[in-house]
């Protein structure tokens, strides 16, 4: 959730961090069958500074730009449905992006692929062979 002491620092640029939005779906990392890592997020960047009222406290408007053309604002009323990067669950408790392993705590496919490279002599051995000497 963003409150509005976030909000604004985030208006003034006092805080640079991404927003994520979780209206239509959760911060989520899956694993596929292979091992390939997909993540949803949406992320938005500020767009400008936040709009507040002496006559309504507790309300505030941050404009938010996603992608090239889509643009929307955080409300009061949807707070909820953002959070700070540093507040996403896809972190771990000291800030840093957790790793697969730490995320699902098991073992993932490794993404190493070690290939041998032959020796001088077995080039050599393999040229005799084919040329019959």
């Amino acid at each position: 959730m963003i409150t509005k002491a976030q909000a604004i620092a985030l208006g003034n640029y006092e805080l640079c961090e991404d927003i994520h939005y979780t209206g239509n779906h959760d911060c989520s990392r899956h694993i596929g069958p292979r091992g390939g890592v997909t993540e949803k997020v949406t992320r938005v960047r500020v767009s400008g500074k936040c709009k507040t009222w002496k006559t309504r406290p507790n309300e505030f408007r941050l404009p938010v730009k996603y992608g090239m053309y889509e643009s929307s604002y955080i409300t009061h009323t949807d707070a909820g449905d953002w959070h700070l990067e540093s507040d996403c669950p896809l972190t771990n408790t000291t800030g840093e992006i957790q790793t697969a392993t730490q995320f699902f705590g098991k073992p993932c496919a490794p993404f190493v692929c070690i290939v041998e490279m032959p020796t001088q002599d077995a080039i050599n051995a393999r040229a005799k062979a084919e040329n019959g000497n």
